[in-house]
């Protein structure tokens, strides 16, 4: 059973009649010299009672915001160019063959970066390759996964995921390019990665600190990371690289 709303329910507030009494005193008058209105005009508003309302209700009713843009998280921060595979570069020995020519140029160098650790890459390199490498940087001031840099560098075309290994090359070939005070890390997938510390996936990062000193070191991937953490972007620069 249907009720009769009560008067309180149907009037208007206190404030109404006064709101309703100034728009008709702004209301465009004839003759006021301030954009007349005519009768053609009056008709077609009183034959459109629609469309008077939705322009009444732009006019005074506050606008919905505007949907907050997607902030920037990351953007390029080095482009180091190419780098070639080298004609001797074996992928099972690469790590064992390039620690005895380079370990004496690193302040330091994770024990646990392998052959044996980091045998599967997602991409095995192979003599000849070549590879374009830039450097991302995050810009956002909050912070950020490893997965959300895997997902920009795949908007980048930049997700060849080479590994330790391509970071070692990078090392070699670009080394005198790497931002300093930076930790710059070589992404691979999960299933891809070692599990060396409490059951805990690490992903291999370069490190150029303030005095220039070099670090082979290597990074927790489920850590978050802020400005200070860098990512390597490979992209293919030759047909020729085995995905």
């Amino acid at each position: 059973m249907s009720r009769t709303p009560s008067k309180e329910e149907t009037a208007f507030p206190g404030w109404w009649p006064q709101l309703v009494s100034e728009v008709i005193v702004q209301l465009p008058r004839p003759g006021d010299g301030q954009g007349e209105i005519t009768k053609d005009i009056a008709d077609g508003w009183l034959k459109n009672g629609g469309a008077l309302k939705k322009a009444l209700s732009e006019a005074l009713l506050p606008s919905e915001p505007s949907p907050t843009p997607n902030r920037k998280k990351f953007a390029l921060l080095e482009d180091l160019g190419v780098i070639t595979i080298p004609d001797d570069y074996v992928h099972a020995t690469r790590i064992k063959d390039f620690m005895k020519k380079n370990q004496s140029k690193f302040y330091s160098v994770n024990k646990n970066i392998t052959d044996e650790n980091f045998k599967k890459p997602s991409c095995i390199l192979k003599p000849g390759d070549k590879l374009h490498v830039r450097v991302f940087h995050q810009v956002d001031s909050g912070k950020t996964t490893s997965k959300e840099r895997m997902e920009y560098l795949e908007q980048q075309n930049a997700a060849i995921y080479v590994g330790v290994q391509g970071a070692s090359i990078v090392l070699e070939q670009k080394r005198d390019l790497l931002p300093k005070s930076m930790y710059c890390a070589s992404y691979d997938h999960l299933s891809r990665l070692p599990e060396i510390e409490n059951n805990r996936v690490f992903t291999s990062v370069v490190d150029v600190d303030s005095d220039g000193d070099f670090h082979f070191c290597l990074f927790d991937f489920n850590l978050v990371m802020d400005w200070d953490h860098a990512f390597l972007g490979f992209s293919e620069h030759v047909s020729s690289v085995k995905k």
